[in-house]
């Protein structure tokens, strides 16, 4: 006989494992920070909560892939080609100053605004200011790293729930 469980409980439950090993990958780089004389003590729970955004930011995105990934089957091997290009075009190694001076410098004032319209930047700058810096990160940033997680994730899970029904048939 056929089980029927709602099929977003795997694209759920992906996002969660992630969720969890990033939990675990943050509580090592608070140790490190610890023991080169950071203090971040009174943040921790604001990293969690912006991991908690990351998290719902990666399951929304997650949504519309799962949909993509059933009706176009090299959509597997972009993403991994994408995220490596996104991984280097997210500050993360750098700061967005290095990116911004470098900008202003040779007039392309534009490259500092396309930097900016990366949801992956505006995290990296919170936890950034809050692990790093020892401080709150702007309100901006604070505001955009809550509300554009939540629309990615209402959109990519009305996206889902609209293919959902002809997913099984496609694969």
């Amino acid at each position: 006989k056929k089980v029927s469980f709602p099929r977003s409980t795997l694209v759920i439950s992906a996002a969660l494992a992630a969720l969890f090993t990033s939990f675990f990958e943050m509580l090592v780089l608070l140790l490190v920070v610890y023991a080169f004389g950071g203090n971040p003590t009174v943040y921790i729970p604001l990293v969690f909560l912006g991991l908690i955004c990351l998290g719902a930011l990666g399951l929304g995105i997650g949504f519309f892939l799962a949909v993509s990934n059933v009706y176009f089957r090299d959509t597997q091997h972009f993403i991994a080609i994408i995220l490596q290009l996104w991984f280097y075009a997210t500050p993360i190694v750098y700061t967005i100053n290095t990116v911004t001076d470098r900008a202003d410098k040779t007039g392309h004032h534009w490259i500092s605004v396309l930097y900016r319209l990366n949801p992956a930047e505006r995290f990296a700058e919170l936890f950034r200011n809050l692990i790093y810096d020892n401080r709150l990160p702007t309100a901006a940033t604070a505001i955009y790293c809550v509300v554009v997680p939540a629309v990615v994730l209402v959109a990519g899970f009305v996206f889902f729930s609209r293919f959902e029904g002809r997913l099984a048939e496609e694969l």
